[in-house]
This record gives C-alpha cells, structure tokens and sequence, in this order.
C-alpha cells in the first residue's frame, strides 16, 4: 500500500511513544506542531530548540518560553551558521558577548596586541598563553589554556612545529645523498 499515511500528528506522536521520540520525528520533519503534544514545557522548549538548530532558523527559537533560554538557541544557532559558512557577518547577531568573541577568534588573527578591552579578558589571557607556547615550542604551555578550542589550536601549531623541525634535523644538509642523524 503506497498510500499517504491518513494519520494525523497527533496520532503519529502518539505511536512513536516517548518524549524523545516525539522530538525526534519532529526535528526530522520540521514540525513546530509535532512539538506542541509533548507533555512539559521544558520538553516543548527543547524540541524548538532541535528544530531551530537543525533548520538553521535563529526565528524558531521564538518559540521557547523562555527568555534566556531562547537567546541562547539564536547565538547557537548563528555560531553554528557562522561557522559551517565560515561567514563572519553571522558573529554580529550573536547576542552573548562572551560567545561572540569566542566565535570571532575563529575568523581574526588574535594577537595579544590585537586583543583589546572590548573582548573577553579570559581569551586575551588564552591567546597570551597560545603565543608563549608557540614561541617556547612548550605544549604543556597549551594546558594552561582555558578555551578548549584555543588549547588545541596551540597544541597543534606547538607539536606539528616540533615535527617540522624534528623532521629539519633529519634532513641532508650538506647534500651528500645521506640524512645528519
């Protein structure tokens, strides 16, 4: 039977069971409607918040009752479009400022003189960190990185330029066909 299913969401919601179920088939299926027939607000707010996410539709996130909760769902929303696109402009709607100025890390070359009062103290004091690091080639440095996305930033840079170097050390130097080691 190819038939469209004749039931209604209600039905479908009903069928499928359990609260997690329910906001699964409508994140699935876009369905602010789905999310209605869930018993607690809270579940209710969640399944908005999958919708929005999944639809990378900041607007959806209206729907959650409340205030700081549906804040968090739009800046959520716009980092995750700013950096699937790698498009800056998306940082702008970002309304916490602490997450906005850890999402523009990623499109600025942040130096420790480029890091000013207007960003978040915490992240100037990382990317002080990141740059001692990078300079002493020390990756236990990184560890003392408090953003998680800066540490291993910094413990990349750090170790894939102590491979370079390592492998500099094993090259011909004097071009005789034969490595220094």
């Amino acid at each position: 039977d190819d038939a469209p299913s004749s039931q209604t969401l209600e039905e479908q919601a009903q069928e499928l069971g359990t609260p997690s179920l329910i906001t699964d088939f409508a994140v699935e299926n876009g369905s602010l409607e789905t999310c209605e027939l869930l018993g607690s607000t809270a579940e209710r707010d969640n399944c908005y918040w999958g919708i929005a996410r999944s639809e990378k539709d900041a607007s959806l996130c209206g729907t959650i009752s409340e205030q700081g909760a549906s804040e968090r769902c739009a800046d959520g929303v716009y980092q995750d479009l700013a950096l699937t696109s790698s498009d800056k402009a998306f940082c702008s709607q970002i309304q916490d400022e602490t997450k906005r100025d850890r999402v523009v890390v990623f499109f600025e070359a942040l130096t420790s003189q480029t890091c000013d009062a207007e960003k978040d103290p915490a992240i100037c004091e990382d990317v002080r960190r990141l740059e001692a690091a990078e300079k002493a080639l020390d990756p236990s440095l990184c560890d003392k990185i408090l953003d998680e996305g800066i540490r291993d930033d910094c413990l990349e840079n750090v170790v894939t330029r102590l491979n370079e170097e390592e492998s500099l050390e094993d090259m011909d130097t004097d071009n005789d066909g034969l490595t220094t080691a």
